[in-house]
């Protein structure tokens, strides 16, 4: 008998690296769900966790889009008036401008007719934060993305393509999948726009 399926954890990323992603992992059309967005620094993602200041609010009877920017850019998150997302409506609508807000939520990626992506997030939890919590997020946010670009730096030299030999370096094996896969799927450049999230 299967177990109930686990909730795809929440990744702690930047606005940064989800704005310049470009990559979207095919899924099964049978799948439910939306796919996997790929990032810079190879993140397979589809749930964020993210701490900012609120910089803007749009409410309507259907739907509220906030704007919570970090320090490297902004997220956008988007509610609607319906079953699932009444509570976390109600918690936006509840926010002013400069409120520090934590917020977990799914990815919605759109993708333009000349191909450029945006993404907001759909809230699953809101909660009202402090200076603290913001400095917690961005120092441990700033750590994990270090981390990634220090392992694809790694894999970026020579023929590096196994998680093995990163592990062997001393990186996770999920820092050395990403590292992998952001090899696999972005260019040197794309590194370089994102590293100014882990300084």
């Amino acid at each position: 008998m299967m177990g109930p399926k686990k909730r795809e954890p929440a990744k702690w990323i930047f606005a940064k690296e989800l704005k310049d992603c470009t990559v979207i992992e095919e899924k099964d059309p049978e799948e439910k769900g939306k796919p996997y967005v790929i990032t810079p620094l190879g993140t397979r993602v589809k749930r964020v966790l993210f701490t900012g200041t609120v910089t803007s609010k749009n409410s309507e009877e259907n739907l509220t889009k906030v704007a919570v920017s970090d320090a490297t850019g902004t997220f956008y998150v988007n509610a609607f008036a319906n079953d699932f997302n009444i509570e976390q409506k109600a918690a936006l609508d509840s926010l002013e401008a400069d409120t520090t807000v934590t917020i977990m939520g799914r990815i919605n990626p759109f993708r333009t007719d000349d191909g450029v992506y945006y993404f907001n997030v759909n809230p699953e939890m809101v909660s009202r934060s402090d200076s603290i919590a913001a400095d917690f997020w961005n120092l441990r946010a700033a750590y994990v993305a270090k981390r990634k670009l220090y392992a694809i730096r790694e894999a970026m030299k020579g023929n590096i393509m196994e998680e093995d030999n990163l592990t062997k370096l001393g990186y996770s094996s999920e820092e050395a999948a990403d590292a992998i896969r952001a090899k696999e799927s972005y260019g040197e450049d794309d590194f370089q726009s994102v590293r100014e999230v882990a300084q």
